[in-house]
């Protein structure tokens, strides 16, 4: 009978958000008859999109309590790892890293974190004691995306990430398909993300503003999302004049319908990681017009399956929305380019075996060694120092 390996997975919650889906694309993926996935939840909502796809996949979630405070909860944590036995306890989120970090140490498991979002970002908003406990334990992170790990290699003093191992974001290609663009005068926009102020959505509006001056085509842009700046971004639509242009669609469970439906996605993000709606929309054959947020200039090959512009700046967005409004045949040769690249390089295969991998190089003896001869261009370690792990 095949060894099966227990991982312990530590998440902040099951929301709607990209790295949720990543865990989802990651257990989904996962060969069970050599693996058994457990998630324990920071702050658990049965209410939580994710929380049924997880349970439906057969993979056990563990709730934390509310109560008491965070010493309880890294104890209730500590009693799950003892009782299940894992043998890695990977942190899914940067705010979990510590959490995972005392867990696996009291049961004896490896030890993994993460970093999915701009580093000093994430340290800043954990305050000066939480940021460096979950810079320095564990002493592993995983990152999704180059930018994170040249972030950490960079940080200067002694409370920081020892090693980043990169490991970039994958995709179900088979639910990401492409389509002919839309046919039809209007020019279909797309936007996709949570209404918060890291994605910098008012400068969007703002961009659109300028396109309605600038262009003589009929445009959309349909915005889906959720979160605490949604009246406050109807509010500049209405005062920007967009109201007629400009549609909330809320969060949607399932935003390819949106993707196949527009011309171009849109995203205007001061810091990200590796957006995975970007992802998303060249999977699907859409040219993308974003700021260089994170690894979004690595991800889109500007003026090729997209365009990136500096962040903060609205003209450059309106600019290049612009020219894909004006020039269809530009938009559905970029939508081939974008389609051909996701082809060549995404894929949950890859999602796997790169997490096993960066696992077995934080210690981990549960991995197969061919595991590792089968993945291609797996992340490689960085210290502090910049050298090779």
């Amino acid at each position: 009978m095949t060894r099966r390996h227990r991982i312990l997975y530590v998440v902040g919650q099951l929301g709607a958000g990209g790295l949720e889906r990543q865990l989802w694309y990651l257990l989904s993926a996962m060969d069970r008859e050599r693996l058994r996935p457990g998630v324990a939840v920071w702050n658990h909502d049965a209410r939580a999109p994710y929380v049924e796809r997880i349970e439906a996949l057969g993979v056990p979630l563990y709730p934390l309590t509310r109560r008491g405070g965070y010493a309880a909860r890294v104890r209730e944590l500590i009693r799950i790892a003892r009782s299940t036995r894992p043998e890695v306890v990977h942190a899914y989120s940067f705010r979990t890293n510590f959490a995972a970090w005392a867990a696996a140490r009291a049961s004896g498991a490896v030890p993994v974190g993460s970093l999915r979002n701009d580093y000093l970002a994430e340290r800043r908003a954990l305050g000066w004691a939480g940021g460096a406990l979950c810079s320095l334990f564990p002493q592993t992170l995983i990152v999704n995306s180059a930018s994170a790990q040249e972030s950490v290699r960079t940080a200067r003093g002694f409370t920081h990430p020892r090693r980043a191992i990169v490991v970039p974001n994958g995709l179900d290609l088979a639910l990401f398909t492409a389509s002919p663009l839309p046919a039809g005068r209007r020019f279909e926009i797309a936007g996709v993300g949570r209404l918060y102020p890291q994605k910098r959505w008012h400068d969007q509006l703002e961009a659109l503003a300028l396109l309605e001056r600038q262009s003589g085509r009929e445009w959309r842009f349909r915005l889906c999302g959720e979160g605490p700046l949604d009246a406050q971004l109807r509010g500049l639509a209405q005062q920007l004049g967009l109201a007629a242009r400009v549609e909330f669609l809320g969060y949607q469970p399932d935003v390819t319908p949106v993707l196949r439906g527009c011309h171009a996605l849109a995203l205007s993000s001061g810091y990200e990681g590796t957006p995975n709606v970007v992802l998303e929309a060249l999977a699907c054959g859409r040219p993308v017009v974003a700021t260089a947020a994170g690894d979004v200039p690595r991800v889109v090959q500007d003026g090729r399956t997209g365009f990136v512009v500096p962040v903060g700046d609205r003209h450059a967005l309106a600019d290049r929305l612009q020219r894909l409004a004006e020039n269809a045949g530009l938009a559905e040769e970029m939508g081939r380019a974008a389609r051909q690249w996701a082809e060549a390089e995404l894929g949950l295969d890859r999602l796997v075996a790169r997490t096993l991998e960066a696992c077995r190089q934080a210690g981990w003896r549960g991995c197969p060694e061919e595991e590792a001869s089968r993945a291609l261009g797996l992340g490689t370690g960085v210290d502090s120092r910049g050298g090779r792990m």
